[in-house]
């Protein structure tokens, strides 16, 4: 008896040793496994930097032989990461790649066409989701026409030809104001609340060439860019005022950190930059104008000046100087014109929101004041889009998407602020995701972003580090999951969960559009409700699958 009790315990230990020795053992695999993905992205870095070098050396005439063909190591680099990310896939699918099947053919859909919009007849270029509980989405395309619809009847509310030319973007100003822009030179103001019969506009700001973004930045302030690089913020209560600023280079995208209060800029230089909105010391609003108007669906009107004390607390109209030293210049070339152009009365208002008014500065000449700046990749190739997301954990995204296929998701770095404010040589976001074969085509890929809620995991207190590494934790669900929706391949888009520690793995792609995506959405909501574009001239709306 004493003998089987010695021979089960010796057993017992046994297989605890086995246990914790496989434990080990899958935990030194998957730092390898690390490792093996940094050393690759670094090589990837390095063929980059050496093939841009033995290119310009080309160019002056000089030239480099290399041991290696750099392209072809930079090719298969990508390839290696390729087959590594579509074998994840299939295993989490359980699925073999030998199988021949998609993973596709292995799972249920995670998602589900709800709704086709067909009101425009050429290709859709752009489109918004309003935050109301309207369940409204503006769309704009080729075809000049400036669309809002409900998403999911897809009844028309409001239809007008806004533009001479292709509407190049749109965004909500407020539930019942439209922000247009095209390349037409024009950017305007649209009021929707009074349906189809109400197509009148209600400002209009004329910029120096082609509108290549145009956003909000408050509820009557607007910043726009233009072909001839140039960029413009303009205060709709004062008449038309718009502080416009020169640039080395073409600023493709604009997004706007509301929390932060800082307006990006995606360069076509392949730049980020980053300017700081809360100058204490100047406002575009000027005293002594008795021109101006509100908004529709405005709280309150324009707000009297405030006292220099108090500056710091108003966001909408205000450019921040930084008061010390930043990384980067300000452009000399800031000037203040007037763009306004005809328009209606606003209903509500004593005066008409589009009269013209005086181009005198307030407290000195206004000008820019770039805070800092992210270089996208050492090939620095053109940046076409980008996008801000805060989420409500305050956590921060920035979304680039850039003309060598590739978009990339940068994380806010939390480490780059102390108590007193900015760290010194610690760079605001950290590249986190870099999601490669997205199809730009030469064209603006528009991609949308969804962060998902995640419950606290409750772990079992009798496992210690060691046992927890080894333990396999069930699949995060489709709430739980950061959703990356971008353009994919034979006119599709995918649908990817893009996670902290660097991976990227497509969930789903998207099928039924007859042209090439021109662009994806995500609406802000509990549950990701994603607007896809085509240059079929349809936008498709996808909701989740009930489970």
């Amino acid at each position: 008896m004493a003998d089987h009790s010695a021979s089960s315990a010796a057993s017992q230990g046994a297989a605890s040793a086995s246990q914790h020795q496989r434990i080990l053992l899958q935990k030194q695999l998957t730092e390898v496994r690390m490792e093996n993905t940094i050393l690759r992205q670094q090589l990837y870095q390095v063929s980059t930097l050496l093939d841009i070098a033995v290119s310009k050396l080309g160019t002056m005439g000089v030239s480099l032989e290399t041991p290696i063909d750099i392209r072809a190591l930079r090719t298969e680099a990508l390839q290696r990461a390729h087959a590594e990310t579509a074998q994840a896939q299939y295993n989490a699918i359980g699925a073999s790649p030998e199988s021949g099947k998609s993973p596709a053919q292995h799972h249920s859909k995670k998602f589900q066409m709800r709704q086709q919009l067909r009101e425009h007849t050429r290709a859709v270029q752009c489109c918004a989701f309003s935050d109301s509980e309207d369940l409204l989405i503006a769309t704009g395309g080729m075809d000049c026409r400036l669309i809002v619809q409900n998403y999911l009847s897809g009844a028309k509310l409001w239809d007008a030809t806004a533009h001479e030319e292709a509407v190049s973007d749109v965004a909500w100003m407020n539930y019942n104001c439209l922000l247009s822009a095209s390349y037409d030179n024009t950017v305007k103001l649209w009021d929707v609340n009074g349906g189809t019969t109400n197509k009148d506009v209600l400002y209009q700001y004329t910029t120096h060439g082609f509108v290549l973004s145009a956003i909000p930045l408050g509820p009557s302030l607007f910043a726009c860019a233009d072909s001839r690089h140039k960029t413009a913020i303009v205060d709709v209560r004062v008449g038309g005022k718009g502080m416009v600023q020169e640039h080395d280079y073409r600023i493709n995208s604009l997004s706007y950190d509301e929390a932060a209060q800082q307006l990006l800029m995606g360069q076509s230089n392949g730049v980020v930059s980053i300017w700081d909105m809360r100058r204490p010391d100047q406002v575009l609003s000027t005293a002594n104008s008795s021109i101006g108007g509100i908004l529709p669906g405005s709280s309150s009107p324009p707000p009297p000046p405030l006292p220099p004390q108090q500056h710091q607390h108003q966001r909408c109209g205000s450019i921040n100087d930084m008061n010390g030293a930043v990384e980067g210049d300000a452009a000399p070339m800031t000037t203040l014109e007037d763009g306004a152009a005809g328009g209606s009365n606003i209903p509500g208002s004593n005066s008409g929101l589009m009269a013209s008014g005086s181009a005198n500065s307030v407290g000195g000449p206004p000008r820019f004041t770039r805070a800092t700046e992210i270089e996208n990749e050492p090939s620095r190739s053109p940046i076409s889009f980008i996008a801000h997301f805060h989420s409500d954990d305050d956590t921060c995204r920035l979304l680039c998407v850039s003309g060598d296929n590739m978009v990339r998701l940068y994380r806010g770095n939390f480490s780059a602020f102390t108590g007193g404010g900015r760290k010194d040589g610690i760079g605001l976001y950290v590249l986190r995701n870099v999601l490669a074969g997205v199809p730009t085509r030469g064209n603006v890929m528009r991609c949308g972003f969804w962060k998902g809620e995640r419950d606290k995991t409750e772990m079992s207190v009798f496992f210690d580090d060691g046992e927890m590494d080894g333990v396999s934790r069930p699949p995060r669900r489709l709430t739980e999951c950061d959703l990356l929706v971008t353009g994919g391949p034979d006119n599709t888009a995918q649908v990817c969960d893009v996670t902290d520690d660097g991976g990227a793995v497509v969930l789903e792609r998207l099928e039924g559009h007859r042209d090439r995506v021109t662009g994806a959405t995500v609406r802000r909501s509990r549950k990701p409700i994603i607007a896809t574009m085509s240059a079929d001239s349809t936008v498709r709306i996808w909701m989740p699958v009930k489970s």
